[in-house]
């Protein structure tokens, strides 16, 4: 694909302890764009490390959150689309050249989103998606929702999976995640960039829910490929599951229809008890799940935080 002006693209990434990915993250990136890192406070050698890669640094003197930092960033940046990007997504060769050729032809779009896969090169599909609902989140609680993939059954993750595949330009969504998300700048203007109430996880979500009550659209561009690993700047995987569920019960409450406003706390605490039991026992069988069985009894402990929600003060330090 052909490149682009420098002026068009400006790519923000955030960082709390990322030496072991930021290097390959921003050497990936094309040279006429704008680099930007914030680092949120890291002590791993993160900041160090940004010296030498030829970007726009900025150094936080405390870690407050991707949401913070993305704004941070994107107050920096001059090109006319923002592209945020996770110091562990690592976009496939053309994948930005090919969000900003499907940005250029299809302006109904205003947020777009790269397809996401492992290390394996298996398709992500929590990487977009409808927005959660009451139904939905129950069969994810029971683990319906894993048994669905298992089997190959048919369904909207199933279906985006086969988009992905095709490797079609736009696939309309609900939400695209940040991990390798590009957002035009007159909308990120428009929508005031990401609340700074979500600490870690839900931001993005909360971005695509207030485009839409605007009547701009978001798509996943299947064309666009990156490799995301996904957690490598929490702490712990049980700090990870934490905030992920704060930020969903501040989701559901705030975009959620009025069934899931009320059920969105009681859902989630339903979904670690069964996780909490059914990791527990399998750990009996080996180091792995008693390790998932570990975190999970710590997001149960941790309940009474995380069910408040980012909205009722479910800070990071608390979680």
């Amino acid at each position: 694909m052909s490149a682009f002006l420098a002026s068009d693209l400006s790519v923000v990434i955030v960082t709390y302890n990322s030496a072991a990915h930021v290097r390959e993250c921003v050497e990936r990136l094309p040279p006429e764009a704008q680099k930007i890192v914030v680092d949120n406070a890291s002590w791993d050698g993160t900041k160090s490390l940004l010296a030498d890669l030829g970007v726009v640094a900025v150094q936080e003197p405390r870690n407050n959150g991707f949401a913070r930092g993305a704004n941070l960033g994107a107050e920096l940046a001059e090109g006319k689309h923002l592209l945020f990007l996770n110091p562990d997504a690592r976009p496939c060769a053309d994948a930005i050249a090919h969000l900003m050729a499907v940005a250029a032809t299809r302006p109904e779009f205003g947020i777009l989103g790269a397809a996401a896969y492992s290390e394996h090169g298996e398709f992500l599909p929590r990487c977009a998606g409808h927005f959660p609902s009451a139904s939905g989140m129950l069969s994810t609680a029971f683990g319906f929702d894993a048994l669905r993939r298992h089997l190959k059954a048919p369904g909207h993750r199933a279906r985006l999976g086969r988009q992905a595949a095709r490797g079609e330009d736009a696939v309309a969504v609900d939400y695209v995640v940040g991990a390798c998300m590009l957002v035009r700048r007159e909308v990120w203007r428009q929508l005031g960039g990401f609340d700074e109430v979500f600490f870690m996880y839900g931001e993005d979500v909360d971005l695509c829910a207030r485009a839409r009550e605007l009547g701009i659209l978001t798509a996943l561009a299947p064309g666009a490929r990156c490799i995301h690993e996904g957690g490598a700047s929490a702490r712990s995987r049980q700090d990870m599951l934490c905030q992920l569920f704060a930020g969903l019960v501040t989701l559901g409450r705030r975009h959620g229809t009025r069934t899931l406003r009320r059920l969105v706390a009681p859902i989630l605490m339903l979904h670690a008890g069964v996780r909490t039991v059914a990791w527990s026992v399998a750990g009996l069988a080996s180091a792995r799940a008693r390790a998932e069985a570990s975190a999970w009894k710590g997001v149960w402990r941790a309940r009474e935080i995380w069910r408040r929600g980012y909205d009722g003060r479910a800070g990071a330090g608390d979680l």
